[in-house]
Parts: structure tokens; C-alpha cells; sequence
């Protein structure tokens, strides 16, 4: 938790108060944008997303692709393992807690 008492130095009341302020500009600018294209200039979610994510940043697009696919095929090793597990299973238990 934050002490009450920083709050008294006016210092650190305009820095919080600024830095506050940035970032829910920041953050909130894509949201408010994003609105704007699909209301005012009338293009559909699907325009809208393709834009940002070509305009915003182009190697975020591909990165996040990339990490998409990446838990895809670590998802498919894992479901391919469970898979073979059950289906090599010799008639005993393979987990010790099982009878």
C-alpha cells in the first residue's frame, strides 16, 4: 500500500497525478480510435483490426503468429502424448495412486 503522507508534497501529488493521466490516454486512445473508424468512417471490426494491426506495429502482428502457432504445435505434442499413453496401456495403472 501507498502511505497517505506522500500525497502531502506537491511533487509527487503532480507526478502521479500526470503520470495517471499518460496512461490512461495511452491506453484508452485504441479503444476511443477504434470506435471512431467503425462509427464515423463506417468500416466493419474485421477493417478496423487489420488496420491497427498493420498501422500500430507490424512485426506484432507476426510476432504474435508466431507465439499462436508455437502453443498450437506444443499443444499438439502434448494431446499426441496423452494419446499414446492411454492407448499403449498394458493393463496395470500407470499413475502409482491408481488400482
Amino acid at each position: 500500500m501507498l502511505a497517505l503522507n506522500l500525497f502531502r508534497s506537491r511533487t509527487f501529488t503532480v507526478v502521479i497525478v500526470v503520470g495517471f493521466t499518460f496512461m490512461a490516454c495511452y491506453h484508452g486512445l485504441p479503444f476511443v480510435l477504434s470506435l471512431d473508424l467503425q462509427q464515423v468512417k463506417g468500416l466493419t471490426a474485421l477493417a478496423v483490426a487489420v488496420f491497427g494491426a498493420l498501422l500500430g506495429r507490424p512485426d506484432a502482428f507476426t510476432a504474435g503468429m508466431r507465439a499462436s502457432l508455437l502453443i498450437a504445435a506444443g499443444l499438439a505434442l502434448v494431446t499426441a502424448a496423452i494419446t499414446a499413453v492411454f492407448l499403449t496401456r498394458s493393463g496395470r495403472p500407470h499413475l502409482s495412486g491408481i488400482r
